[in-house]
């Protein structure tokens, strides 16, 4: 049922994201997270982790986000109106604070392991629409065998690619007129 909600929850979604941190390759899954995210055509958020997981130029790959995060990866997350976290517990380094304002407009499932990591998004008043605490590498399994049909995102991949030409045109000129 967790895994049909979450699929219900990126039919409907113009705007996703998926979020991968070190839980993916602790559980040994890094393949199974690049399957899901060719086959859902996904954009893809790392955590510093994670950054590593997917190569730099892949069409998918929008970097890092949060307080160490790239400017278009931080727009994403902000703009996204599905977010599935796997892996990542989406510490205040990523989320900034308070919780509550992280992916404000957005639906969010998050996929973790570790039961005190998803207990602190009640504490915290960030409303969580799915909350699976599992392995990784389980449910990006599960996931890959679901029936999804090609979502209509073009626009929303265009946007996000905007903003990382854009946005690393502005941070290279404003590094040459410092030095």
């Amino acid at each position: 049922d967790q895994i049909a909600h979450v699929v219900d929850m990126l039919r409907c979604a113009e705007r996703p994201v998926m979020v991968w941190g070190s839980g993916i390759r602790l559980a040994g899954a890094v393949d199974l997270a690049r399957q899901l995210a060719e086959y859902w055509q996904v954009p893809v958020l790392t955590t510093w982790g994670a950054k590593d997981m997917l190569p730099a130029d892949h069409p998918l790959n929008v970097g890092t986000f949060g307080t160490h995060g790239t400017r278009a990866g931080n727009f994403a997350v902000q703009n996204a109106d599905f977010v599935l976290a796997i892996g990542s517990r989406l510490s205040t380094h990523e989320t900034g604070s308070p919780l509550k304002d992280w992916a404000r407009c957005a639906k969010v499932a998050v996929v973790d392991i570790d039961a005190a990591e998803l207990q602190k998004f009640k504490v915290f008043h960030r409303p969580v629409d799915s909350i699976i605490e599992a392995d990784a590498g389980a449910v990006l399994a599960a996931l890959l065998i679901k029936d999804v049909p090609t979502l209509g995102i073009s626009l929303w991949q265009k946007m996000i690619r905007n903003w990382q030409k854009k946005l690393r045109n502005l941070y290279t000129l404003i590094s040459k007129q410092i030095s």
